[in-house]
């Protein structure tokens, strides 16, 4: 899971206050090796939060939200054998919040970086993918035509229950991105389901249980279902349930 120190080698790498930091541990001792921004020289970090780190290799990626450009901030730093660390680049991912247990989640697994995430559809909207999963690489005076759809149309799937349009719609997505060879591509399977969620994340899959609120004649039901969006990127499953957990801790997955 995505936290704010990491060990890699003899050093520890430290995210505090949008900075971050090598702390050399080898020989027994505590020193500082070195301090950088957490974020590009070209970027400016207001209304930026960043909150979690995860580390690949020699590959050090920063994710956060920013609400000045809007989007799930990702920065990538290298750092050598010696603890010295260098900014590489950044990229945005779409998403509609900031990061929280209840908004998305990150998950390193080998060198794929992994994202759940709702992204939120409207259907009055005039272009209907500018809500669909896309990413872009950062540069100064980047623009929201820069983003790439990373989700292709086979890759959207819906259970066979009926979807109330009236109680809103949420693309829920996983999207993983490949960090080998310092690179960043990403590709995503979404569900278009009710936005209603909580989820959960396993060592193989997102769990994510959608509840929709319907009201005929005065009267309030719900409506649930259980997704089930494997973490290697294969078609999702689902299962019709009945009432709503609490939160994520609500779940355990067994052997089966």
């Amino acid at each position: 899971e995505g936290g704010i120190v990491k060990v890699h080698g003899n050093h520890l790498v430290v995210l505090r206050r949008g900075r971050l930091f090598t702390v050399a541990i080898g020989d027994g001792d505590l020193k500082p090796i070195s301090a950088v921004d957490a974020f590009g020289s070209d970027i400016d970090p207001v209304h930026t939060w960043y909150d979690e780190m995860l580390v690949s290799e020699d590959t050090i990626a920063v994710i956060g939200y920013s609400y000045q450009r809007g989007g799930t901030e990702v920065g990538l730093f290298s750092i050598d054998s010696e603890g010295h660390i260098a900014y590489r680049s950044t990229y945005h991912l779409r998403s509609n919040d900031y990061y929280s247990s209840r908004n998305y989640a990150s998950r390193l697994i080998g060198n794929k970086l992994i994202f759940y995430a709702p992204l939120y559809l409207h259907p009055e909207t005039q272009d209907p993918f500018s809500n669909f999963p896309a990413v872009r690489r950062w540069h100064k005076g980047a623009t929201a035509n820069e983003f790439q759809r990373i989700v292709a149309a086979p890759q959207v799937y819906r259970s066979e229950a009926n979807l109330d349009v009236d109680s809103g719609l949420a693309l829920h997505t996983v999207t993983i991105c490949d960090l080998s060879n310092g690179g960043f591509s990403c590709k995503a399977n979404a569900v278009v389901a009710a936005p209603g969620r909580v989820f959960y994340v396993s060592p193989d899959a997102v769990y994510v249980w959608t509840t929709s609120w319907i009201y005929r004649k005065n009267q309030a039901r719900t409506q649930s279902q259980l997704f089930r969006m494997p973490l290697d990127g294969s078609a999702p499953s689902a299962l019709g349930v009945s009432g709503s957990p609490v939160d994520q801790f609500s779940f355990l997955q067994s052997n089966d």
